[in-house]
């Protein structure tokens, strides 16, 4: 179908709401895409997005434009040393699950090889096979290893943009993007990520694309930069829905060792008559897709109340400046490093 939005997932019609009240009207004009719509192929910017690849190119000059906020290398800076403790527990964590995967290369209980030191009481008592040998790295088993595949769909409706003047939601949702791009990076045969939008304008606009992660600060700010303009720029309705069916079934498009989509909100969504039922069946539409929901809200009791409606475990709020961040790791290192039945 055809795309909706600029190249790049600049955000359809509409211009910047004035007013902080607007979130808690309904606006009967306001579009909210859901599964099954009539017109759901005009939502899609996927396509038209596909075609344009942001990190195909030289990376960026670090100060290639007059914009003080996304093109001072300190303003990336000033992301990253927000969310640092979390990085480095997390590639902490990466690190060490990476080591037991190599580990788990050692074929065990030979009769000969080299002496395996976790079965030093068996040798003491005689035991005969009690040697190891690595399997051969060139083994085609291990080579067909597929990586883990993460979606991170993130909420871009105007109220992003809005209300990020009282609770800095926006901020956080960047700082939680910085997270990944710090926290992975390294990592890329393992995990391989896409990262998207969506709000009235459309519900599948890529912001990285699968398996190209943007390498430089000057390519990591570009995509916070172009995340931003489009909450700005976005029509008043709500993308949640199609974006949460979109994205479970995108994640499966390619072949991986475990699937993982976590959707971001703003939680403005009683607004729209947007269910937790509804949401909850779409998160849980598959089983091999290990789905979260993560709210950005005000309203703590709102939030909580919503979130009752989703699958234990399977939905988080996030109330503190830094936990969004934080709340990511603990997902990963919940689910991410589990050891497979």
């Amino acid at each position: 179908g055809s795309g909706s939005g600029g190249s790049g997932g600049g955000g359809g019609g509409g211009g910047q709401p004035s007013s902080l009240d607007f979130a808690k009207t309904f606006d009967p004009s306001a579009k909210v895409w859901r599964p099954g719509d009539p017109g759901e192929n005009l939502g899609k910017g996927n396509q038209e997005l596909n075609v344009y690849d942001l990190f195909e190119e030289e990376p960026l000059p670090e100060s290639s434009a007059p914009s003080l906020d996304y093109q001072m290398a300190s303003t990336y800076d000033m992301l990253k040393a927000t969310v640092a403790p979390q990085v480095a527990q997390m590639r902490e964590m990466l690190r060490n699950h990476e080591a037991k995967e190599k580990e788990r290369e050692w074929k065990r209980g030979l009769a000969d090889g080299e002496l395996d030191d976790t079965r030093l009481v068996e040798a003491a008592c005689g035991d005969q096979n009690v040697f190891r040998r690595r399997i051969d790295s060139n083994n085609p088993a291990l080579l067909a290893s597929k990586p883990k595949r993460l979606l991170i769909a993130c909420d871009l409706s105007p109220s992003m943009a809005v209300y990020d003047r009282i609770d800095d939601r926006l901020r956080r949702l960047q700082e939680a993007i910085v997270f990944v791009f710090e926290s992975f990076a390294g990592f890329t045969q393992k995990y391989e990520y896409m990262i998207t939008g969506y709000s009235a304008a459309g519900f599948d606009y890529v912001f990285v694309p699968w398996a190209k992660p943007p390498h430089s600060p000057g390519q990591r700010l570009a995509v916070l930069e172009r995340m931003a303009s489009h909450a700005r720029g976005a029509p008043s309705g709500d993308g949640t829905l199609s974006a949460t069916e979109w994205a479970v079934k995108e994640v499966c498009k390619r072949e991986g060792d475990e699937y993982f989509v976590f959707l971001i909100s703003d939680a403005e969504l009683e607004r729209h008559c947007i269910s937790p039922m509804e949401w909850n069946k779409l998160l849980m539409a598959d089983a091999k897709v290990n789905a979260f929901a993560i709210i950005i809200s005000m309203s703590t009791s709102e939030t909580r109340a919503f979130l009752d409606g989703i699958d234990a475990g399977h939905g988080f709020a996030c109330e503190q400046r830094d936990e969004l961040a934080g709340i990511f790791k603990r997902v990963f290192s919940q689910t991410l490093t589990k050891q497979k039945q």
